[in-house]
């Protein structure tokens, strides 16, 4: 399992973009991400106007054929998380 933190997302996003923007930050495909789980969401209103979202998740991450070795690089915030 592997947790992303201090994921940047604006107010107005969906819950269905969580998924992407994750796979795009491990550079995996979005079909690869098997499953995910928000562990944090916090609001950043630091610079009003632009107000986002904050959250840390937990995702497991395989191939179409079941294995789940990761072989996405590594981004800044990614962690292994406990199980």
């Amino acid at each position: 399992m592997i947790r992303i933190s201090q994921m940047k997302m604006p107010i107005s996003h969906g819950p269905e973009e969580l998924p992407a923007k994750a796979a795009g930050m491990l550079h995996i495909k979005r079909t690869d991400i098997l499953s995910w789980k928000i562990i944090r969401k916090s609001v950043d209103a630091r610079k009003k106007p632009d107000i986002y979202f904050i959250y840390t998740i937990d995702l497991r991450a395989g191939s179409a054929d079941g294995s789940e070795s990761f072989r996405g690089r590594s981004a800044g915030g990614t962690s292994p998380a406990d199980d």
